[in-house]
């Protein structure tokens, strides 16, 4: 509704219809008033509205991050704007979105390791068990990078309830048999060594020693 005259009574309608589908059709309908300012602001809107859907979902965000560095195209012959026109001629600006708000959910996925970290350092005493708990962590990154597997054994430092904030941000899940697993919809091993570097580089800086 977003591309509607704001503040009308189509606005309100689409706004309430209970079927995205008939929402989209009433979008899309000619008759009613095209706001002046739409050809400016439709991408902006778009962007507001799938950092809405991935950021509020987390099985569609991991599918998005899952995708690693592909290039997202939306293959329709219906749209040669949002998608490709089926012959690869459209603009294709749906895949294009998409791939810049994958961009930014992968840093904000390092942004809160980051911030978990700092978190974990200086509000807890115990430094020592920390910096076990980061080197566990670490070998596990290693392992899942060289020798991929099913399912993973960690030290006992990793049950640490932060340790397992950390790994689930990593995109590992704890196992009911107390070991882990990593997500294959996360499963890129760039993503991996950029968090193994991150870990290595706290180790260095609250190693006891």
């Amino acid at each position: 509704y977003q591309r509607r005259v704001r503040g009308t009574d189509v606005e309100e309608k689409i706004r309430k219809t209970i079927s995205p589908g008939k929402a989209a059709k009433m979008g899309r309908d000619r008759s009613n008033p095209l706001r002046k300012d739409w050809e400016s602001v439709k991408e902006e809107v778009m962007l507001t509205a799938l950092r809405a859907k991935f950021t509020q979902h987390n099985d569609l965000k991991n599918l998005l991050i899952g995708t690693k560095d592909k290039y997202l195209v939306e293959h329709t012959k219906n749209d040669f704007y949002w998608g490709d026109g089926l012959t690869g001629e459209g603009r294709n600006r749906l895949g294009v979105s998409l791939m810049k708000v994958r961009t930014e959910l992968m840093k904000i996925q390092s942004d809160k390791l980051t911030d978990l970290i700092l978190d974990l350092v200086y509000t807890n005493n115990t430094v020592h068990a920390i910096y076990l708990c980061v080197k566990d962590l670490i070998k596990l990154l290693e392992q899942s990078i060289n020798e991929p597997r099913k399912s993973y054994q960690v030290g006992t430092a990793a049950s640490f309830s932060e340790a397992v904030k950390i790994m689930e941000i990593c995109g590992f899940s704890l196992q009911e048999d107390g070991t882990w697993a990593l997500n294959k919809e996360l499963d890129d091993k760039q993503q991996l060594e950029r968090f193994k570097a991150k870990l290595t580089e706290f180790s260095y800086k609250i190693s006891p020693t």
